[in-house]
């Protein structure tokens, strides 16, 4: 909600056009609300609302079936839509999660760039900013956010990254994952 509240006040003042989507994954037991916020937003700031549901939730490795198909059907929209880009809310707490991820079995240094804040017509803006900062942020404009309760489920494994392993307070996981994926960062750009 965030990025969509940065990108309206941008669009404003720089008078560019942008849609929302929202992809429903059928997991989330907040869906009508969300779907019904989207179209408030879309309708009170004169939008395109694009709502698309996953048509099959497959019963092994949720996580990469649904981001392969959400990247898939982005780049059917920007080729239907003619978008330039497509921004994604991922922010630092992502990042780090991912690189954490990437961490466990067989990886090379490549595996620790994590998620990229640009790679082809997608964008990520927020890559580098803390969760903390995002939520400080909505707090002091006003921003009204929905929390999804999937988030919660640690049978999901990004889950249990996040809620039970990461969650700690030991400050030193977090921190040298970072240090890691800087240092993959200038590897890719020295060595590529």
């Amino acid at each position: 909600t965030v990025l969509l509240n940065i990108v309206s006040l941008l669009s404003a003042k720089m008078k560019f056009s942008y849609d929302f989507v929202y992809i429903n994954h059928n997991m989330n037991p907040n869906n009508t609300h969300i779907i019904s916020s989207g179209k408030n937003f879309s309708q009170k700031n004169n939008i395109n609302f694009i709502q698309h549901t996953i048509p099959k939730i497959p019963n092994t490795n949720r996580e990469s079936f649904y981001r392969e198909y959400r990247y898939n059907y982005f780049d059917s929209l920007r080729i239907k839509n003619h978008y330039s880009s497509i921004l994604t809310a991922h922010h630092r707490d992502d990042q780090i999660e991912t690189i954490y991820m990437k961490t466990l079995g067989k990886y090379n240094w490549t595996n620790l760039l994590g998620i990229r804040e640009e790679k082809g017509f997608i964008r990520r803006p927020l890559l580098n900013v803390k969760k903390k900062s995002i939520i400080n942020y909505a707090i002091k404009n006003n921003i009204n956010w929905i929390f999804d309760f999937t988030n919660n489920d640690n049978n999901i494994l990004r889950n249990k990254v996040r809620n039970q392993i990461l969650s700690n307070k030991n400050l030193w996981v977090p921190l040298i994952l970072i240090s890691l994926h800087n240092y993959s960062k200038i590897n890719f750009y020295l060595f590529r």
